[in-house]
C-alpha cells in the first residue's frame, strides 16, 4: 500500500466530517481553521497515546503486548475495554482541557 493511499484513507473521514458539519450548520458555522485544528489535535493525541502505552502500562504492571492474554476470555475483554479504552479516551480529551 502506498503512502499516498494511506494518507488519503487517514484524512478522508476527517475532511468528510468537517465538510458535513460546515454545510449542515447554516446558522452559525464554526470557522474551518478551528475545526481543522481540533482534528489535528485529535491526530496528535492518538500519536501520543501510542507512545504512552510503552511508558504507562509497564509502570502499572500491565503488559503492553496483549498477546499472552489474547483469546476469548474475560482478561482480554477487560484489557481492551479498560486499558485501551481509558488510555485512548483520556488522550483524546487532553487537548480540549
Amino acid at each position: 500500500m502506498s503512502i499516498w493511499l494511506m494518507l488519503a484513507l487517514i484524512f478522508a473521514p476527517a475532511v468528510f466530517w468537517i465538510g458535513y458539519a460546515y454545510y449542515h450548520d447554516r446558522i452559525e458555522p464554526e470557522p474551518l481553521v478551528m475545526a481543522a485544528f481540533s482534528y489535528f489535535l485529535g491526530f496528535l493525541a492518538g500519536w501520543l497515546c501510542l507512545h504512552a502505552y510503552d511508558i504507562l502500562l509497564p509502570a502499572l504492571g500491565i503488559p503492553a503486548d496483549p498477546g499472552p492474554i489474547q483469546g476469548l476470555n474475560l482478561d482480554f475483554f477487560l484489557y481492551c475495554i479498560v486499558v485501551v479504552g481509558l488510555v485512548e479516551e483520556l488522550f483524546k480529551l487532553l487537548p480540549f482541557l
